[in-house]
């Protein structure tokens, strides 16, 4: 298992070539020596670097592998982490129906195991999936009755991941004390906990600053951001398009030029992921999804 967690590692850090590399040849190795859990863990590393990678159909194949693999272990509780893998590409390209009913079988797995970390992060999906089409209203109470219960069972990264959407909710509703208040909460434990959401948090803050009135305070959000090319540092941040739409958003606040040519950017890197796509999927990735609709509408 060495091998796996190194392997997330790397790819965590954005160094997705050493992790494929190391992960595909573990792999084979574990086959090989018909070593079934390693194998299936392995797969699930690569699922996670192509994921990262923005390769969303990729990942969704890998899950396919590994589920059936941990059901022959009796590993339920990681069959549910699969299978909500899979329910989070479903959402991705827009099939929500498929996609609730992929994250209800994981669900029901958790109930049955009596597992309430994966029973949250199950239901923080479910509600993210309201989130990605639009309905930010309707999400905030859900979002702050899960954040409660992960306070309640300790779940640190979950507590943190759950602040950082409520703060992008409020901001959508144009809330900004509470924004405000969960963007405090996000950053108090971000680093240690997923040092990739630094960039999203800091595209939050950039946008409440703008949101306020604050302008030269969003200049200096915006600067830890961008460099002199206005290039967008996207391996470095969980959620690229999300913070290339507040960067934009916010640039255009300012009357800042390189609003363009963010948004410019980041169409092109939906664009790119959106192509490596089954054919069937590609529309519903474009246009099904509330971000990925709106980059395309302004760029």
């Amino acid at each position: 298992m060495a091998v796996y967690h190194l392997a997330t590692s790397l790819a965590a850090r954005g160094q997705h070539d050493e992790c494929e590399r190391l992960a595909e040849a573990a792999a084979e190795q574990a086959r090989a020596l018909g070593l079934l859990r390693e194998q299936a863990f392995l797969f699930g590393a690569l699922g996670f670097s192509a994921s990262r990678r923005g390769q969303a159909h990729q990942a969704m194949q890998y899950e396919q592998r590994v589920a059936p693999m941990l059901r022959a272990l009796g590993d339920r509780r990681n069959e549910a982490i699969s299978l909500s893998n899979q329910a989070v590409y479903w959402g991705n390209v827009g099939r929500f129906e498929r996609a609730t009913e992929v994250y209800g079988e994981a669900l029901a797995l958790a109930r049955a195991n009596g597992d309430r970390v994966i029973q949250l992060s199950t239901q923080l999906a479910l509600v993210q999936m309201e989130f990605e089409q639009g309905r930010f209203e309707a999400v905030r109470q859900p979002y702050r009755a899960l954040l409660a219960e992960a306070e309640r069972i300790d779940a640190r990264d979950m507590v943190v991941e759950i602040h950082t959407r409520l703060a992008r909710a409020h901001l959508a509703c144009q809330d900004w004390d509470a924004a405000q208040r969960s963007l405090e909460q996000a950053f108090a434990e971000a680093d240690e906990v997923d040092p990739s959401l630094r960039g999203n948090l800091l595209a939050l803050q950039a946008a409440l600053a703008a949101g306020l009135g604050r302008f030269d305070e969003a200049r200096s959000r915006l600067g830890a951001l961008l460099d002199a090319g206005t290039d967008t540092h996207w391996e470095q941040v969980a959620e690229p398009l999300e913070a290339a739409w507040l960067l934009a958003d916010v640039l255009r606040t300012l009357g800042d030029p390189r609003a363009g040519t963010v948004a410019r950017q980041a169409c092109e890197l939906l664009r790119q992921r959106a192509s490596a796509l089954p054919e069937d999927d590609r529309e519903g990735y474009l246009q099904a999804v509330h971000l990925h609709h709106a980059l395309l509408a302004w760029a």
